[in-house]
């Protein structure tokens, strides 16, 4: 099926409409469910009796939410869920725990780059703050590179943008996601809302509804529904493991799925004559290209008379090159010329794959693979970013927990409401370039 392309202002502006018109029709018209905003809610009290059975395991929930608080806040989670421990085992505790969860991102950088080379700040943001810090960080450091190169008139790629399976928004760095990468999302979802409700019966809490949330007919989530008065006064610890679970679950489900293609898809395509990309496609040229003889759909075969298969090969060859340097490229279409722009890129979007005349079986298993991947990408990015302290998103709702414990409700409340205007700034600085040329 073939892929849409929008701008993001169409993209906006379609999605929106038919959010509408469903939540009109559905639950205003028919009755089916609850309007809140575009947004339709379908409410239930079934799988009660489930939540109950899985949350009786009470000791292992509850040091699986630690897990979830120490992998939001690194170093500064540890020393808040070991805060009761003794003074020696508080501070054996708070830096193992984060180095087992952080070590398999910070090691090989070391190891591969030298102790100096190896650690930069974004690492140093993921041990000591966990991934809330580092996604802080790093939007933050992505928006000040957006911000000088508007102001040195250079070109701007955005930084962070909408993946959307099926739809390319023009300028996002997230491209040719396939149509069957929405089967990804039930998983995702079912796995984040299951652990916050596990979490809220492990601590005796009560789950009013869960339910089903639509945005128009794209699904925008499930969710369990919490008592918030009854949640805003429970125990801090209790609350912070609801917060963070579903983030953890994600990573946790992403991990897993990760392996299984590393470990079953891998080896069996290889063992099939499929380990590589064979094919490599235009998907997109950049408007301010130089490669205006590029053509979505273009077949490339070669750079400067080196076969090129992936994404990752093109920036291996051009790493030898300047920005401005002509490269020569083979196509589908013929032998043309390419000045390389302020980058040292080509500036377009390739898409890589597998030859068309692949016979059907090696192409199902080809496209399984991919889902299982997209299954891994996409609760790995949904499972960081709903780290971000900003509120309604779990970081933000996390980050004011920990904060009320320490400074007070009505402070708490404040601070966490500024994070999470810096927080909701910096996202949309990186997102301008798909407003803005």
């Amino acid at each position: 099926m073939a892929i849409l392309e929008l701008t993001m202002l169409e993209f906006i502006f379609w999605a929106l409409l038919q959010a509408i018109i469903v939540a009109v029709v559905v639950g205003k018209i028919l009755g089916k469910g609850e309007m809140a905003g575009p947004l339709l809610l379908w409410k239930s009290k079934k799988g009660f009796n489930f939540l109950n059975k899985i949350a009786e395991k009470k000791n292992f929930w509850e040091k699986y939410g630690d897990f979830g608080i120490i992998l939001a806040f690194g170093l500064l989670g540890g020393l808040f869920v070991f805060r009761r421990k003794k003074n020696w085992k508080r501070a054996v505790m708070s830096v193992v725990a984060p180095l087992l969860i952080f070590g398999p991102f910070i090691v090989p950088r070391l190891i591969l780059g030298g102790p100096l080379q190896g650690i930069d700040f974004s690492l140093i943001f993921l041990f000591l703050g966990g991934f809330s810090s580092f996604i802080f960080f790093s939007i933050g450091s992505s928006a000040y590179q957006v911000i000088l190169r508007y102001l040195g008139e250079q070109e701007v790629m955005a930084m962070a943008g909408p993946a959307i399976p099926g739809i390319n928004i023009e300028g996002s760095p997230f491209q040719g996601i396939p149509w069957y990468g929405w089967l990804a999302f039930p998983i995702l979802i079912f796995v984040h809302e299951l652990s916050h409700g596990v979490l809220l019966r492990a601590a005796k809490l009560k789950v009013k509804n869960t339910g089903v949330a639509f945005f128009g007919l794209l699904p925008a989530g499930a969710f369990v529904e919490p008592d918030e008065e009854e949640l805003a006064s429970a125990d801090v610890d209790e609350r912070n493991r609801v917060y963070s679970v579903g983030s953890a679950s994600n990573c946790v489900t992403a991990c897993v799925f990760l392996a299984i293609s590393l470990v079953f898809f891998s080896p069996l395509l290889g063992s099939l004559g499929v380990s590589d990309y064979t094919e490599l496609e235009v998907a997109k040229v950049l408007p301010e290209s130089n490669a205006k003889n590029l053509e979505q759909g273009m077949k490339v075969m070669s750079i400067n008379g080196q076969e090129v298969t992936s994404v990752a090969e093109i920036q291996s060859v051009l790493e030898d090159f300047e920005p401005g340097d002509k490269v020569d490229l083979t196509t589908s279409q013929g032998e043309m010329s390419v000045r390389l722009n302020e980058e040292g890129m080509i500036g377009a979007y390739f898409k890589q794959g597998f030859s068309s005349s692949m016979p059907a079986y090696l192409n199902f298993l080809v496209n399984l693979n991919s889902f299982v991947y997209l299954v891994f990408f996409f609760n790995l990015v949904i499972g960081i970013m709903n780290l971000l302290p900003l509120k309604p998103l779990d970081g933000g709702l996390l980050t004011e927990s920990v904060l009320k414990e320490k400074i007070g409700k009505e402070l708490a409340s404040k601070t966490a409401t500024g994070i999470t205007v810096v927080s909701l700034v910096l996202l949309l600085v990186n997102m301008l370039p798909l407003f803005f040329s």
